[in-house]
């Protein structure tokens, strides 16, 4: 994420951050720090072409997408007010510096038009680095002593049109769950914090079952474990009934904690009431056994 208001010129107003998990688990350590910390992501940049000069324009494409990458990581690890308070530290110290936290990056793909040049790179990232910097420059970095957990959940009620980015809805079930998971003591990230972020594609990977995505995905937004599920609602005849199918992750050890599968029923003929009802109660009846799950999970990673 990045701090609301702040645009950079000629860069990709579009971020495409998919984890690439295949590449997550053979760069990604943090046990015994044999090797540096990286995280892997796909960054689009754009530059304007200016003098008739491609070249040029393809060179500063690059560079943007590197800071685009380097500034998410910088985002994700500072508290918002340190953002503004050490705004110029951050761009001179690491933002005008970013390839120098960049281990490796492939171009995917590049475009030119009349007016602009634009770059797709996949890059290794060195998230240790980075923090070590902030360090250096007196910025605190976000502690993370409470369990974070993040948390999706796509809900398909026939309330609303169908929309290929269904991270632009309300979630009542995900509402509900994250209020549960915050009384019991975790610090929830929810769909706010992942719009425009990873890609959708990705999200409906890990919402299928596929273990290494989802928990690539958490190890970008340093979440300790990851709920993903589905919540169905179907009206009948004088009832709606609610389903919800929720998938718990533990990121440090990519594996799955627990599935869980609850449906509960409302007798009733209002179809917007009784999918709220039917869904809370369905929630009602899920998340004792996840909270029970994950806290022995997190228990099962700190033993590791």
């Amino acid at each position: 994420m990045r701090y609301k208001g702040k645009k950079q010129e000629a860069r990709s107003k579009k971020v495409f951050l998919c984890l690439l998990s295949s590449v997550l688990c053979l760069l990604s350590f943090e046990a015994e720090g044999a090797k540096p910390r990286l995280s892997t992501a796909i960054v689009e940049g754009v530059a304007v072409i200016t003098e008739g000069n491609p070249i040029s324009a393809r060179d500063s494409a690059i560079k943007n997408a590197m800071r685009i990458a380097v500034e998410d990581i910088v985002l994700n690890s500072v508290k918002e007010e340190g953002l503004e308070i050490y705004k110029e530290s951050l761009e001179d110290n690491i933002y005008k510096n970013c390839e120098d936290f960049i281990q490796s990056y492939k171009m995917l793909a590049e475009m030119q038009n009349e007016d602009t040049y634009s770059v797709t790179l996949q890059m290794n990232i060195f998230v240790d680095s980075i923090k070590k910097r902030l360090t250096s420059l007196g910025i605190t970095t976000v502690s993370h002593d409470t369990p974070r957990i993040l948390l999706i959940i796509e809900e398909k009620t026939g309330v609303f049109l169908a929309e290929e980015n269904f991270l632009m809805l309300y979630s009542i079930s995900e509402d509900a769950i994250s209020k549960k998971l915050t009384e019991g003591g975790f610090e929830v990230i929810d769909r706010n914090a992942v719009r425009n972020k990873i890609d959708i594609k990705e999200i409906r990977k890990g919402l299928s079952g596929d273990i290494h995505i989802a928990s690539a995905i958490g190890k970008y937004l340093n979440a300790d474990v990851v709920i993903l599920g589905v919540a169905n609602v179907k009206a009948e005849i004088g009832e709606i009934k609610a389903e919800i199918n929720a998938k718990v992750f533990s990121v440090k050890r990519e594996a799955l904690i627990v599935e869980r599968n609850e449906v509960t029923t409302v007798l009733t003929t209002d179809k917007i009431l009784g999918t709220a009802q039917s869904l809370r109660n369905a929630v009602d009846k899920i998340i004792p056994v996840l909270i029970d799950f994950i806290k022995k999970g997190l228990t099962e990673d700190r033993g590791q």
